[in-house]
């Protein structure tokens, strides 16, 4: 899939952005960024577990947000005219549902095709595990610790055991 852009498009955060948008500063102005990116998230993460949007309108629901399959059709729109404005307990809702932040659901690139859709889904299982990795190498520390401590313990208490064994003796 080639896109094709006019003469003069700057490009920010991977996004076309026309002439003229700039600050004066530089700094681009980017419009529904955030929400694009959104939709294209909540797409990819849909599709990644198999999910129709009519059974995430109706997960949601379960949740009281009421969103129906159209509504969700219209979150995902790729064109910034056509989508539907995203609510921002509706955005914290579908995040969670996807065990994602809205941070995240906002930050990240929407799939140009099946192919980039495949390794942004490979990319995010990586970043689900290093977490994991650095939650549970955590908590090995925490438990050698604890093992160190109670190792302590036991050979402070023989200690003082064997001492008071061998003045009763005497």
């Amino acid at each position: 899939m080639t896109h094709k852009f006019p003469p003069g498009t700057r490009f920010h955060l991977g996004l076309p952005y026309p002439k003229g948008h700039e600050f004066e500063d530089g700094i681009v102005w980017a419009p529904l960024v955030a929400e694009r990116f959104f939709a294209g998230n909540l797409r990819l993460e849909r599709e990644a577990r198999g999910m129709t949007q009519a059974a995430l309108a109706r997960l949601m629901a379960s949740r009281d947000v009421p969103l129906s399959q159209s509504a969700v059709a219209k979150l995902e729109r790729e064109d910034d005219a056509t989508r539907r404005p995203l609510r921002l307990f509706e955005a914290a809702a579908l995040a969670q549902t996807f065990d994602r932040t809205v941070d995240d659901m906002c930050l990240s690139v929407a799939p140009l095709n099946d192919e980039h859709r495949d390794l942004l889904e490979a990319e995010r299982q990586q970043q689900t595990a290093l977490r994991d990795q650095v939650a549970a190498a955590q908590q090995l520390a925490q438990a050698e610790a604890a093992v160190a401590e109670a190792n302590a313990r036991v050979d402070t208490a023989r200690e003082r055991f064997a001492g008071d064994g061998q003045h009763q003796g005497s």
